[in-house]
């Protein structure tokens, strides 16, 4: 992995879900809010553990590989799936999955209606940092064009370039996604900086190219894994202004 000199750094690059984007409210938090009501008594680190479990998923595991193969993509069967998962996750024992599974797919079909938004401090942010002659960015592990919600937004005014992995071929971790983001803004691995909330995905994706990775970690998911960390997006500007990157 290469260090990034402050004095050297081109580009800031934001992850878009649950970095500079997120539901509210949170899936995993309405999810673990339902599955108490129903009477079951969760461990402690249940809802941490299910959002570590989520992240490790959606990282490309062979799990999701599978998953969306035997459904057919993300039909209505997946997301049942999804959720006998996600409940096992939680350190449901299989006779309660059993039990429950279709209670909480159907209520999180009918109900869950999320409203999106930025994160606080995300334009801030963005603006602050092209003014000091960054680019910034977005780049997601969709795969489907995201123009729409981009304006959506009001992100479209504050980024430089968007780009998903279907426009590039690869999905997160595959080192070969930020490779080919690298290629298209026509910078080195070194000029770069890349910022995410999903440590499998965002920042062993990143490093594996070479890139310096920053986990956003507002939830205290991942107290240990030796990452360059930070709270909140607003806490980009003071570790640029901080000796952590040099």
């Amino acid at each position: 992995m290469s260090d990034v000199n402050p004095g050297k750094l081109q580009a800031v690059i934001f992850d878009l879900d649950d970095t500079l984007r997120v539901n509210d409210p949170h899936a995993h938090i309405f999810f673990h809010d339902f599955v108490r009501t129903l009477g079951l008594n969760l461990r402690q680190d249940a809802l941490h553990d299910s959002f570590r479990w989520a992240h490790e998923y959606w990282a490309t595991s062979d799990d999701m590989l599978a998953d969306l193969q035997a459904h057919n993509g993300m039909e209505d069967t997946f997301w049942q799936a999804y959720t006998r998962r996600h409940l096992n996750a939680l350190g449901l024992e299989a006779s309660k999955i059993d039990e429950l599974a279709d209670e909480v797919h159907q209520h999180m079909r009918g109900t869950y209606k999320p409203k999106s938004q930025l994160v606080p401090g995300a334009l801030e942010t963005l603006n602050l940092l092209r003014s000091r002659g960054h680019q910034v960015g977005v780049v997601t592990n969709r795969s489907r064009p995201i123009y729409q919600e981009i304006h959506d937004l009001e992100l479209d005014l504050h980024l430089d370039f968007f780009i998903t992995a279907g426009q590039v071929g690869a999905f997160k971790p595959q080192k070969e996604l930020f490779e080919g983001v690298l290629n298209l803004i026509h910078l080195s691995a070194d000029e770069v900086l890349y910022v995410g909330d999903n440590y499998f995905a965002d920042v062993l994706g990143a490093e594996q190219a070479g890139i310096q990775a920053v986990l956003l970690d507002p939830f205290g998911l991942y107290p240990d894994v030796g990452s360059l960390t930070i709270a909140s997006v607003a806490d980009v500007v003071k570790l640029l202004e901080s000796e952590a990157l040099i």
